[in-house]
């Protein structure tokens, strides 16, 4: 019985932390305003989530992440006025991307990077995101 047991919580540890991706929102100044919790099972035939944030009134959209070479930066509603631009960063701070948002949909190649995690900056018209991204 007490390997059944032991079995079975181990079963379903597996399937909880298999199962499951947390999101939050934060604000400008740091506060947390939405957290999304993704169920399912991961699969090779189900697509990533989309991640997703407004400031200054567009909302922003970034996928995949984790990412293998490709991720991409949607803004809806950017207009050619609109001062914006991508920044990413090591976690140590070193700046090693920078590029100006031109349309609504921006794709920034990460496969020259190693594995790791990453800090992607966006600004927009002044106000600024930051999104954890995982380069596999």
């Amino acid at each position: 019985m007490k390997k059944l047991v032991i079995f079975l919580c181990g079963l379903m540890a597996t399937i909880v932390v298999n199962s499951q991706q947390l999101s939050y929102s934060y604000d400008a100044a740091g506060n947390r305003i939405s957290r999304t919790i993704y169920l399912g099972l991961k699969s090779a035939d189900v697509q990533q989530p989309e991640f997703t944030e407004t400031i200054a009134k567009k909302e922003i959209k970034i996928y995949p992440n984790p990412v293998e070479s490709l991720l991409s930066v949607s803004i809806a509603g950017l207009g050619n006025e609109t001062v914006s631009e991508c920044l990413i960063y090591t976690l140590a701070g070193a700046l090693v991307k920078r590029e100006k948002i031109r349309s609504e949909l921006t794709t920034l190649d990460m496969s020259s990077f190693s594995s790791g995690t990453y800090v992607l900056q966006i600004l927009i018209d002044g106000e600024k995101s930051v999104w954890k991204i995982v380069k596999e």
